[in-house]
């Protein structure tokens, strides 16, 4: 099996919604369920917010380029923009709060996509971020950096 769904999504946050409905629709339609899907859902709604709050400095109609692949071992969800360079794979995990008084809002959206997530891979090239991050059907993710 090897079916795809290809998007072009604006990089403002009022894209957000109707892309989740779209991956949503297509992931289900195709018998992805549970825990996969949980995790597809989570990994588009951090990088997609990601993209949009950092990536740019303008305010020029920028376009994040979406593609989901269903495989037989998984869903395998690429992103491409052309905002600012930025490997996520380079920043460190966040250091735990020592209470839930002490802790920050935000700031774990990279955490949560690596624990769910088979395989996660950066590449820039020719100007754009190329990000592809690989959920397994058993829904595990991968291990934390050292």
């Amino acid at each position: 099996m090897n079916t795809a769904l290809q998007l072009q999504v604006q990089a403002r946050r009022d894209a957000l919604a109707p892309t989740q409905q779209q991956l949503t629709g297509f992931l289900v339609a195709h018998g992805i369920g549970g825990r996969t899907l949980y995790a597809c859902e989570l990994v588009l709604e951090e990088i997609l917010t990601n993209i949009q709050n950092h990536a740019y400095d303008d305010a020029a109609g920028h376009v994040i380029d979406l593609r989901v692949t269903l495989e037989s071992r998984g869903v395998t969800l690429d992103f491409v923009d052309d905002g600012r360079p930025f490997d996520p794979l380079q920043q460190p995990e966040p250091a735990p709060a020592g209470s839930i008084e002490t802790a920050s809002a935000g700031g774990r959206g990279l955490m949560l996509v690596r624990r769910h997530a088979q395989s996660v891979e950066h590449e820039r090239r020719d100007g754009r971020n190329h990000l592809r991050v690989k959920v397994s059907r058993a829904g595990g993710g991968m291990d934390p950096p050292a």
